[in-house]
């Protein structure tokens, strides 16, 4: 699907998003925008990066694609993903510490 937005209009929002999140020290974060492809018998294969510009430049794809989060957000997510600490009692009673994903 394309926008029919001047560009300029859209050159100018995209400008004020990315003084907003300097000014409220927000993170810039990129996506990887896909599609998947599929075969003529409907199994997913491949990935097609999507295009957010028609020239294709990848500076220009890369404020497209990027996101703005706090901070805060940042260190709960990464506070998730770090293994937490489990004791598990086996059979015989010995205890052992083991990682573990959330």
């Amino acid at each position: 699907m394309s926008s029919k937005i001047n560009l300029g209009k859209l050159s100018c929002v995209n400008s004020e998003i990315r003084a907003y999140a300097r000014k409220h020290d927000l993170k810039p974060s990129w996506s990887f925008y896909k599609k998947w492809k599929t075969n003529k018998k409907g199994n997913s294969g491949a990935t097609i990066k999507l295009r957010f510009s028609k020239s294709g430049d990848e500076s220009i794809e890369k404020q497209y694609a990027t996101h703005y989060v706090g901070k805060q957000k940042v260190a709960e997510a990464q506070e998730r993903r770090k293994p937490k600490k489990n004791t598990v009692i086996h059979e015989n009673q010995a205890e052992i510490a083991i990682d573990t994903m959330q």
